[in-house]
């Protein structure tokens, strides 16, 4: 027979459990998957680290010449705008001219195809100037290319054979620059890390809700709810009296999932210390999990229902459906941290709690 006093469990009216507690706060969501972000900004900050080792200092050298317009064509009238076509055939030119790649080929002891790759050559626009750049993996090399390229091409008798003698003139002396690595790869990674990390535990969050407050069993039952105090778990006792007002077959603390029974034979190794409570206090032998599955285990008294925290919502919502089996309805929830639960401290040997403050969470 079902207790006339007894409050029914049941889900909130038109509400689904999982969605309700899916709208936690963000800030709640990473708190609980703050592993995922952790793992994902050391993952990323280690790419970001390993890609920055790899880069090297760039080094680069540079000259420009210029095509006097006093040796384009005579010193006529348009004698500028000779040397201007003069600067554009010689750019276009000596990019392919083979003794040009060759002389600097010899200078930086590189392939030629290498120097075809890393040798520039262009004309400044509406000039008659000529602009080399070669870019290398040290000083030395991009000094002695820029080198090579300038005797290669100007002088009395260069060694270029698109260049006429004497019609391309050093304006200009050659500067080697250098470029260091990024420094701002591993801040970006630690970045992209903590954005990744962040979307992951609220997909996380969202795919496997779990229970962690008394308010997310507000979704789910219509119940008092009450949390277990880590430092004082025997201060439950203080409820013991309003169960027992509720049947006068003493209590039975019933585990929500298989996984919860540690936590239950823990809470009754505290009540039978707290002194006159050991007759009335016992542990279910089955979960409700194990009801889902057939076991009907007769359960007297009233029924005290123990989850721990961490406990997947859907694992519980499902467990929840053995409730109609269950001669007596649950009269309270209680939610036990999940260090309580572990199986270690189930087996130590109980000690005397503090009676005096009600559990957290009571309603």
């Amino acid at each position: 027979m079902r207790s006339s006093s007894s409050a029914p469990l049941s889900t909130a009216k038109g509400t689904s459990p999982v969605t309700r507690l899916s709208r936690s706060p963000l800030a709640q969501r990473l708190a609980r998957r703050s592993w995922i972000v952790l793992v994902c900004v050391v993952v990323a900050a280690a790419v970001a680290a390993a890609l920055h080792s790899r880069e090297t200092t760039s080094y680069s050298s540079s000259a420009t010449l210029i095509v006097p317009s006093g040796n384009a064509a005579g010193a006529a009238p348009g004698a500028a705008s000779e040397a201007q076509k003069l600067a554009v055939t010689y750019a276009a030119g000596l990019g392919e001219d083979d003794a040009v790649a060759d002389a600097v080929a010899a200078a930086t002891h590189r392939t030629r195809g290498y120097v075809d790759d890393h040798l520039v050559v262009s004309n400044v626009q509406d000039t008659s100037l000529v602009q080399m750049k070669y870019t290398g993996d040290s000083r030395a090399e991009v000094t002695a290319a820029g080198h090579a390229f300038v005797q290669a091409v100007s002088g009395s008798s260069p060694a270029s054979k698109t260049v006429r003698p004497g019609t391309l003139s050093l304006i200009k002396e050659l500067s080697v620059d250098s470029v260091a690595p990024s420094s701002s790869a591993i801040p970006l990674g630690i970045i992209l890390g903590l954005v990744l990390g962040a979307a992951l535990a609220v997909a996380a969050d969202r795919a496997d809700p779990r229970i962690y407050t008394t308010n997310d069993l507000s979704a789910l039952l219509h119940c008092p709810a009450t949390r277990v105090s880590p430092t004082a778990p025997g201060s439950v006792a203080t409820l013991v009296p309003r169960w027992l007002g509720r049947s006068s077959s003493g209590v039975t603390l019933l585990p929500v999932l298989d996984a919860d029974r540690p936590a239950a034979a823990l809470l009754q190794g505290h009540l039978r210390a707290a002194g006159d409570l050991a007759a009335s206090t016992s542990v279910a032998s089955s979960s409700l999990e194990q009801r889902l599955v057939g076991d009907l285990t007769p359960t007297p008294g009233a029924l005290v229902l123990v989850a721990r925290e961490g406990d997947s919502l859907r694992a519980v919502s499902d467990a929840l459906l053995a409730t109609g089996s269950l001669e007596t309805q649950p009269v309270w929830f209680l939610l036990v941290p999940r260090s309580v639960g572990r199986r270690r401290r189930a087996e130590e040997p109980a000690r005397t709690p503090d009676l005096a403050p009600l559990a957290e969470g009571h309603r």
